[in-house]
C-alpha cells in the first residue's frame, strides 16, 4: 500500500480522472487531498534547493515569500470553496481519495457541521496563509476539536520560533496527533527525543524541500514510525515519483520503506 499523504486538489490532482491516471502511473493506491488553487491544472517547476543545500533549512525563506504573496492575494478566502472541491473528488473516487479539511478563522465554527457531512480524515492549519500562533485561542480551539475527534492535525509552520512553541505544546498535549509539514523543525523535536515526539509525524513532501540527508538524520533519531510520504502536488514536477525514489534509495530497510510510504498513513488516518 502506497499513500500520498499530502497533496493539493489541483495540478495533476485537479479531477477524479486525473487522480486515477496519476496514482496508476506511480503505483500509488491512495491520496490525502487538501485544497489548492481551485481549478488550476498547473504543475510548478521548482529548483531543487534541498539537493543544493542538503543539510540546510530551505523552507523558512520560502515561507517568508509565500506569506507575503498569499497575504497580498487574499488566498485564505478561497479555502472554504476548496474544501468543497476536495469533498466532490472524494465522492467521485471514494476508494482512493480522502480529505484533509483546511481550517480557517472563517470556517472554524462549522467544524462539527462539515465533519458530519464530509467525514474528513484530518484537519489542516497553515501559518503562511493565515496569522495565528501556537497556543492562542484559535489554535487551541482547533487542536481541542481535533483531539476530541481523534483526528490528526497537519500544520505548515512559519518559523522556528513557532516550532519551539509547538515542541513545548506537545509535551503537555501528548494525545494530539500532529503532522509537521515538510519535515520542518524536525531538528528541534529530535533534540527533545521521545518526550515531545509522542503522536508526532513528519511529512516528507517533497524532495524539493526535504533532502535525503535531513530525512536520514531525523529517521536515525526517531525511527520509521514517525514519517509519511507526501508529494505536495502541484509544487515540483514529478514530485511524487522523485520523493518515493528518494525514500527507496535512502538505504533504510525495506520494512521501514513500506511503513513510510504507506503503512503509517493507513494506520494514522484509519484508511
Amino acid at each position: 500500500m502506497i499513500v500520498d499523504a499530502h497533496a493539493h486538489a489541483c495540478g495533476e490532482y485537479v479531477t477524479a480522472d486525473a487522480i486515477k491516471q496519476k496514482l496508476r502511473s506511480c503505483g500509488c493506491d491512495k491520496v490525502i487531498l487538501t485544497p489548492g488553487q481551485n481549478g488550476s491544472r498547473t504543475t510548478y517547476a521548482l529548483k531543487n534547493k534541498a539537493q543544493m543545500h542538503p543539510y540546510e533549512d530551505v523552507v523558512t525563506k520560502q515561507n517568508r515569500s509565500n506569506k507575503m504573496m498569499m497575504g497580498l492575494l487574499g488566498m485564505i478566502r478561497t479555502v472554504p470553496k476548496g474544501n468543497e472541491c476536495v469533498y466532490e473528488l472524494v465522492k467521485q473516487y471514494p476508494e482512493s481519495v480522502y480529505q484533509n479539511y483546511w481550517v480557517t478563522k472563517k470556517n472554524v465554527d462549522k467544524l462539527d457541521e462539515d465533519y458530519k457531512r464530509m467525514q474528513f480524515v484530518a484537519v489542516k492549519l497553515h501559518q503562511c496563509w493565515e496569522n495565528f500562533s501556537v497556543g492562542d485561542a484559535y489554535f487551541e480551539k482547533v487542536t481541542s476539536w481535533a483531539t476530541k475527534q481523534n483526528l490528526p492535525l497537519f500544520i505548515h509552520m512559519y518559523s522556528h520560533e513557532e516550532v519551539e512553541k509547538m515542541v513545548q505544546y506537545k509535551k503537555s498535549h501528548p494525545q494530539l496527533k500532529l503532522i509537521m509539514g515538510h519535515l520542518y523543525g524536525a531538528e528541534l523535536f529530535t533534540k527533545e527525543a521521545q518526550t515531545a515526539c509522542e503522536n508526532v509525524y513528519f511529512d516528507l513532501s517533497n524532495c524539493y524541500f526535504v533532502s535525503k540527508e535531513r530525512f536520514l538524520l531525523a529517521y536515525q533519531a526517531l525511527g520509521a514510525e514517525h514519517f509519511l510520504l507526501g508529494s505536495d502536488t502541484p509544487y515540483g514536477r514529478q514530485a511524487l515519483e522523485k520523493t518515493m525514489e528518494q525514500i527507496k534509495t535512502s538505504g533504510i530497510p525495506e520494512e521501514d520503506i513500506q511503513k513510510i510510504c504507506g503503512e503509517n498513513a493507513v494506520k494514522l488516518f484509519a484508511l
